[in-house]
């Protein structure tokens, strides 16, 4: 529970007594039965106070000694989960690795900060904002705008894509030729002016680029810091208020990730398909999730009974770094021998290559080609896989407009989650 829900009850808590009571176990007693009998056990002089005063010689031993093991506990934590308090991914990881106590005070010291970052905005402020974008506006193709109205949207995130993977080829095989297919086509249009815009929300700063084409914040994510309580001019409410658009999101790894289950909401998301959803057990799972090619067999059937027009929002998660895949998911190849007689040769493509090929190929597999010419379909990369100086480390944006009806392709953020 974090410090906002705590201050906030008393604005919500009028009639709640009932529902509160409703959703009480039993078991639940004992998360404060101990703090009870203590102080029971204080009333009636059982647990006496010793009133001689701590040196400050074993006062400073004490103290020293319980800051050498919660940085020690953070080190630990920081090696399996890099920027945990810096970035805030989810706040079940503090809890996990530093426990309940230093989360209560972590939270209290990022509720504070928020506090006054909202005190210390001004009119004057958003007037700049207000004049910065006026002066910036770009007026629609009048040619284009309005060619997909009322068409499904699919926005597909692609987990450190890049542009140099569209049509690279390895040994001769193609590692997106799904995704090659779309970006040579004629009915497609392709922006590769895009930059990365993102600070330590990776990710889900890209998301909000999306959404809203707004920037995330300096320090931190904006998701975790300010989603829960913000109220965001973002595209599936703006399509379902206009076009009255069902929004979806389908993503195989926990809702709480970068405080999706709260932010999603804000944004007007009508569901969040999150990994409860689906069967992650097994090797069905990264450590990021459903593996992409299930995450799409599996979210068909939730997929096919939204009410249409929807905008949808699949989010990838195979090729996340650091690249693990199982035995089976790594494929090798026999080549021919280079000079007659000499023995053939076996290779395995190496996991980062192999990932993206296992990723970006998994759409066609469970969506028809020809209905997927019927929708609006954008591909976005999420993250930057490999920066090189020969290649800008931001993938393509393109977007694909059949003759029965548009489709499309595009990118995002940088960097390792």
């Amino acid at each position: 529970m974090t410090i906002a829900t705590m201050t906030g009850y008393s604005k919500v808590n009028q009639g709640l007594s009932g529902s509160s009571i409703a959703l009480t176990n039993l078991h639940d007693v004992f998360y404060w039965l101990d703090i009870v009998v203590i102080l029971v056990l204080m009333l009636f002089r059982k647990i006496k106070f010793d009133p001689r005063a701590v040196s400050h010689r074993v006062a400073f031993a004490f103290t020293s000694v319980a800051l050498v093991v919660f940085g020690v506990n953070l080190a630990v934590a920081e090696m399996d989960r890099p920027q945990l308090l810096g970035r805030t991914f989810d706040r079940t990881y503090i809890v996990k690795y530093l426990g309940l106590d230093t989360f209560t005070a972590y939270d209290l010291v990022k509720t504070e900060h928020v506090n006054d970052m909202r005190k210390s905005a001004t009119k004057s402020e958003l007037e700049k904002v207000k004049k910065f974008t006026d002066s910036h506006y770009a007026s629609p193709n009048v040619k284009m705008y309005g060619i997909a109205k009322g068409r499904n949207v699919i926005v597909i995130h692609l987990e450190s894509f890049q542009q140099f993977l569209i049509n690279l080829k390895v040994n001769g095989q193609e590692v997106t030729p799904f995704l090659n297919s779309l970006y040579k086509s004629k009915e497609t249009y392709a922006f590769d002016n895009f930059f990365h815009q993102v600070g330590q929300g990776k990710t889900s700063d890209a998301e909000n680029l999306l959404e809203t084409s707004t920037f995330g914040l300096s320090q931190g994510s904006l998701f975790a810091t300010l989603g829960s309580d913000n109220t965001f001019e973002a595209a599936p409410a703006i399509l379902n208020q206009r076009a009255g658009y069902t929004s979806a999101v389908f993503h195989g790894n926990v809702a709480s990730f970068w405080n999706r289950n709260n932010v999603y909401k804000n944004m007007g998301y009508q569901y969040f398909f999150d990994a409860s959803y689906y069967d992650t057990s097994g090797d069905k799972s990264t450590g990021y999730g459903l593996k992409d090619k299930l995450l799409f067999k599996d979210s068909i059937k939730y997929l096919e009974n939204l009410q249409q027009p929807f905008y949808v929002k699949y989010i990838t998660v195979t090729n996340h770094f650091p690249f693990d895949l199982d035995s089976e998911d790594i494929p090798t190849r026999t080549l021919p021998p280079r000079t007659p007689g000499a023995p053939q040769s076996t290779i395995t493509l190496s996991p980062p290559t192999t990932s993206i090929r296992r990723s970006r190929n998994s759409s066609p597999t469970s969506i028809s080609r020809d209905w997927l010419r019927n929708q609006l379909s954008s591909c976005t990369g999420t993250t930057t896989g490999f920066p090189t100086a020969k290649t800008p480390p931001w993938p393509p944006c393109s977007v694909r407009m059949p003759t029965t009806g548009p489709t499309l392709t595009t990118p995002s953020s940088n960097g390792y989650r």
